[in-house]
């Protein structure tokens, strides 16, 4: 580090190319699944009113799949530990797919079981993303956060 500088920025800049090519990996995947979450949380809404569904019946469904993506971020972070972090995020973003495709084309009970699973598993991989980018920048632990 030079004198003066509180910053060393070329930290990143010397990393070898395939912890950059990891890093990418992640955030791009980070990018679908948060691209994904934030429009069912945007668009769900308007969703539900053109199926004539009330704006709290709507509501309470939204709620469980965000209570249920908060559960499942701390399942995926414990499984994680057992089974490893790639296959936890790899797994549960192809599990969550068909079960929000079933959610939309579902109705009474039924969806409300399955938007409790595709939240639980669309959310469970979002403490491992972040463990897995910390790994990857063992010496800029922060900026993987």
């Amino acid at each position: 580090m030079r004198k003066g500088r509180l910053v060393n920025s070329d930290r990143f800049a010397g990393s070898s190319p395939a912890k950059q090519s990891n890093l990418i990996r992640i955030i791009v995947m980070v990018a679908f699944r948060s691209f994904c979450y934030f429009g069912l949380v945007a668009f769900l809404p308007l969703y539900y009113q053109q199926q004539n569904i009330s704006l709290i019946a709507g509501s309470h469904y939204l709620s469980l799949m965000l209570f249920a993506g908060a559960v499942g971020g701390l399942i995926g972070g414990y499984i994680s530990d057992i089974i490893g972090r790639k296959p936890v995020i790899v797994d549960s973003l192809i599990l969550a797919t068909p079960l929000l495709y079933l959610y939309l084309n579902s109705s009474g009970a039924l969806s409300y079981f399955l938007v409790i699973l595709a939240g639980t598993f669309l959310l469970s991989s979002f403490s491992v993303t972040v463990v897995l980018a910390q790994d990857i920048l063992k010496e800029n632990k922060a900026m993987a956060v």
